[in-house]
C-alpha cells in the first residue's frame, strides 16, 4: 500500500467508526476543523518508532 492509501483508509475508519458511531464525542469537532494530524510511520524497530512518537508529541505540545 502507498502512504496515501494508508491515510485514506485511516480517514475512512475515523469517519465511519470513531465519528460515525460516536465512539469519541470529541473527535468530530477537531476533525471537521482539520485539527487531526495523521502520519504514516516508516519505523521498523521500536526505538525508531519511539523517536517518531517523541517528535510528534513535541509538535503536539507546541500546537497550543
Amino acid at each position: 500500500m502507498t502512504e496515501e492509501e494508508v491515510l485514506d483508509q485511516t480517514r475512512h475508519w475515523l469517519e465511519k467508526a470513531v465519528i460515525g458511531l460516536n465512539l469519541c464525542p470529541f473527535a468530530k469537532a477537531v476533525y471537521v476543523k482539520n485539527q487531526v494530524r495523521l502520519l504514516v510511520s516508516r519505523a521498523r524497530h521500536a526505538d525508531d518508532f519511539l523517536e517518531e512518537l517523541d517528535r510528534e508529541l513535541d509538535l503536539l505540545g507546541h500546537a497550543g
